[in-house]
């Protein structure tokens, strides 16, 4: 019997993991004295649910958590990786806290390793860590009895077997430091079943770290992928076909900006959900195993999006044309002014689809935004931009040529009255005022009027007008000397 001071701590807890039919639960059985743990070497696990135990071993507590076998023969492949994350929760919601941890794997000696157990172990490392196996874990090699029968007359040690083993197991007892021990089955022989679980305590004091629940939350991100390993193949085969039905929506020709926005919402929801199932542990440089649904959701985002931007560039040219059509054709300044307010309104019509739309620029109404446009988006309007300048331009042109033709008719009609005032000045009135002030204005309206081909003709009027009325003013004096005789 050891003494106290043959191990370090006063509380010890073992977290057994391995395949079914490894022998795990018996030696479970055999560390607790207890008989709660079952065990079978047929390969059907009977540990449905994992089970603690606690004994007394050199005057230390020694607590035994014993879990389902990894890649349970009872359940799917799929259905094992899932369980087997569950268990190990429940396990570790069994262990008491503080004192020392190990994390227990359990191999049967002479046992063929197959994909199987690479999977075991595999499993293991993602629900503990990637450092598991250097820090926390040791390895028990169950079927001692077995190996001294073969190997008694060969005189090999268990030492040099396990230095002799080549290949993947070779690995794991590498991984493990070498900490690796035989355990052999024999119910009568207590001081041996004690004399390895004193082992199994001193070998715990030097591992480099216990395990601990904060060591068991960090690693939960790859339970996620654990997880998501185990749903793939019913998970790729409802994205393809929602991602198979969003593209046949999408194809669809008849489409308003309406129904556009609801499929890209949809589109979106879609990817989101693939990155929420991919938010997972990946290795540096391992590709996503979401990759190609996810690749085919963005497509489907980024069509969409391409036509909305050109149904609403489409639109927005549409409104333009019209517009320049109705200033082209416009023929008063009141209309002109309605027009121009038509033309602000354009930001009002389009900022509900999250644009902003200006003479200069049209840029996103983040506040508006229910299209979920980008900033690389606005590249589509480039030249639409450029129409609202010449918009811009048209509507500055129409209007100086209607403040133009306003003006004529301004002096058109006000020629037309001089004219009219200028006919009706008596001739017997000599006091000439009345014609000085007609000639005078009759400059002023030649000086106002812009000389074009529009204007050559009442330019031509107003001028054969004015030779009319200097003549009058200055051919058609009165004689003062004759009038004073008479």
């Amino acid at each position: 019997m050891a003494s106290e001071e043959s191990v370090k701590d006063t509380n010890y807890t073992f977290i057994f993991v391995g395949k079914t039919g490894t022998g795990k639960s018996s030696l479970c059985s055999r560390i607790s004295g207890s008989d709660k743990f079952q065990d079978s070497d047929s390969g059907e696990s009977k540990t449905s649910e994992p089970q603690m135990a606690q004994s007394n071993h050199f005057g230390v507590s020694v607590t035994v958590v014993d879990t389902a076998g990894i890649m349970d023969t009872s359940v799917t492949s799929q259905e094992a990786n899932i369980k087997s994350r569950d268990d190990m929760y429940k396990a570790i919601a069994l262990c008491p806290p503080g004192g020392k941890r190990a994390i227990i794997l359990v191999l049967k000696y002479l046992d063929r390793f197959t994909d199987a157990d690479k999977e075991c172990v595999r499993i293991v490392e993602t629900i503990f860590g990637d450092e598991c196996l250097e820090k926390n874990c040791i390895i028990i090699m169950t079927h001692g009895d077995v190996f001294d029968k073969r190997n008694q007359k060969r005189n090999l040690t268990f030492e040099n077997w396990c230095q002799r083993e080549q290949g993947e197991l070779r690995t794991w007892f590498e991984k493990c430091k070498k900490r690796i021990l035989l355990f052999r089955k024999n119910d009568e022989d207590l001081e041996m079943n004690e004399k390895q679980i004193k082992n199994l305590i001193q070998m715990t004091d030097t591992l480099d770290e216990s395990y601990t629940n904060e060591k068991f939350e960090v690693a939960k991100r790859k339970h996620k992928r654990l997880l998501l390993n185990a749903k793939l193949p019913n998970l790729l085969e409802t994205f393809q076909n929602n991602l198979n039905e969003l593209k046949g929506e999408i194809n669809s020709e008849d489409l308003n900006l309406d129904q556009l926005k609801s499929l890209k919402s949809k589109a979106i929801k879609l990817f989101n959900d693939l990155e929420e199932e991919d938010d997972v542990y990946y290795r540096k440089d391992e590709q996503s195993v979401l990759h190609e649904p996810k690749s085919q959701a963005k497509q489907n985002i980024d069509h969409i999006n391409d036509r909305i931007v050109n149904m609403l560039k489409k639109l927005l040219v549409k409104d333009i044309d019209i517009l320049k059509r109705k200033i082209q054709s416009c023929e008063s300044l009141d209309n002109l002014d309605k027009l121009e307010k038509e033309t602000n309104q354009l930001n009002e019509r389009f900022s509900q689809h999250g644009l902003i739309v200006s003479h200069q620029a049209i840029d996103i109404d983040e506040n508006r935004n229910d299209f979920n446009l980008q900033s690389a988006d606005l590249r589509v309007f480039q030249n639409v931009i450029d129409q609202m300048k010449e918009l811009s331009e048209i509507i500055n042109e129409k209007r100086k040529e209607l403040i133009s033709v306003q003006n004529l008719q301004k002096i058109r009609s006000r020629f037309k009255s001089l004219k009219r005032d200028f006919r009706c000045i008596p001739k017997i009135d000599y006091s000439n005022q009345a014609r000085f002030d007609t000639l005078n204005e009759t400059y002023l309206l030649l000086n106002s009027i812009q000389r074009s081909d529009s204007t050559a003709s009442l330019i031509a009027e107003i001028a054969e007008f004015q030779e009319e009325a200097e003549k009058s003013v200055f051919t058609d004096q009165p004689c003062w000397y004759c009038c004073e005789i008479l």
